[in-house]
């Protein structure tokens, strides 16, 4: 979870970057299954602050690929664009 400045306000982006299974080398994660866990994790919080749809939408339409193995390495940041009194929970850790 990332915050930006758009405009004068706080945005938040959900960065999307590129692991290969089959040669994982942990990053933030210490197996493939705690990866699959996080990503699960991912899922469930765009359902509950109505964002899966809205962010799958950004994951169709970008051209924009992650890059591994570089440095710097490049993600691909989607917008989630959530309201005030939602973006105030997510910072509460609520």
């Amino acid at each position: 979870r990332e915050h930006i400045q758009v405009h004068g306000t706080r945005s938040h982006s959900l960065n999307s970057t590129k692991i290969h299974i089959k040669t994982y080398a942990p990053f933030r994660h210490k197996s493939e299954m705690d990866y699959l866990c996080h990503l699960q994790a991912v899922v469930e919080i765009l359902i509950k602050y109505d964002r899966l749809d809205f962010v799958l939408a950004q994951l169709y339409e970008t051209k924009k690929v992650p890059r591994a193995n570089t440095s710097p390495l490049k993600a691909v940041p989607f917008r989630l664009d959530l309201p005030p009194e939602a973006l105030d929970r997510v910072l509460r850790g609520e």
